[in-house]
């Protein structure tokens, strides 16, 4: 395990990863988060009531960038990219805001802040260090606002452990599949979203059209219909997920899917924080 000294060593880090982003984060308190961030809310809420409901994220961000260097937080940067990438495989994210290289703000205008925008954020706190976020939404009536936070430092994900006991390579894209997500993990840590890793994936076994493909749904020998799944061959599909609890229900609905498909494997992955457990399901 690597252990940080310094934001030189976390920036290394980083680019070991394969994640890079060009700014030096400094860790604040969590009393020093909310001291800063009750001034930027304050904020949020007077560009609400001088734009109201009705505009898109990018104007609401430049007033609250705006309102803010008026009331003395200039350090401020916007449009932030993050790139994760790893062979030939890239992607790019943008953070919204960042006060102080210590702040992440993801601004949203919709009906309401769902489990989809934290994801998101909190990918965005694993991926550059930050250790504090803040989810600001002017489509509602009034502001609507989530803190997104994490203890996670880049070393604490990098420490991790594989389990492989319940797993067999049926085929060549079983192993394929396998190594793919170990190198991954050497590569990015743990932690990182799920979507990420089926990105990836999809890159790597000739796009999502190649992966993502319709199969019969049986029942009493009846086909039911079909249903969109993630495949490595025409009869092996797999699954990735980050189940804490109630794995044994997952599994089971996992056996279910098989009972009533054509198919003879699922290959699962669970991505339960720090421990990462690999299972191969037979009919």
């Amino acid at each position: 395990m690597i252990f940080l000294q310094n934001d030189l060593i976390a920036k290394q880090l980083f680019l070991i990863m394969g994640i890079e982003f060009n700014k030096n984060i400094e860790i604040i308190s969590d009393d020093d988060f909310h001291k800063l961030d009750y001034k930027i809310t304050g904020l949020a809420f007077k560009v609400h009531d001088k734009l109201g409901r009705f505009w898109n994220e990018l104007i609401y961000r430049n007033y609250l960038i705006e309102v803010c260097k008026q009331n003395g937080i200039d350090n401020i940067d916007f449009e932030i990219p993050i790139t994760i990438s790893y062979k030939n495989f890239s992607k790019r994210f943008y953070i919204d805001i960042l006060v102080n290289n210590s702040i992440i703000y993801e601004l949203k205008s919709v009906n309401k802040i769902n489990n989809i925008h934290k994801r998101q954020v909190l990918n965005y706190l694993l991926l550059s260090g930050c250790n504090h976020a803040k989810l600001l939404n002017f489509g509602t009536q009034s502001v609507e606002c989530e803190f997104v936070s994490t203890k996670l430092t880049p070393q604490l994900r990098r420490n991790y452990n594989i389990s492989l006991d319940k797993w067999v390579d049926v085929n060549n894209e079983s192993a394929q599949l396998k190594q793919l997500i170990i190198d991954l993990l050497d590569e990015w840590g743990a932690f990182i979203s799920t979507k990420l890793y089926y990105d990836v994936i999809y890159f790597f076994f000739g796009g999502k059209e190649n992966v993502v493909k319709p199969v019969n749904v049986i029942c009493n020998n009846n086909i039911l219909g079909t249903q969109s799944t993630h495949l490595i061959t025409n009869n092996t599909a797999f699954n990735i997920s980050a189940i804490i609890n109630d794995k044994k229900f997952y599994r089971n609905s996992l056996k279910k899917f098989l009972q009533h498909s054509s198919l003879k494997t699922v290959q699962w992955i669970n991505l339960n924080h720090n421990n990462i457990e690999f299972e191969t399901i037979i009919k």
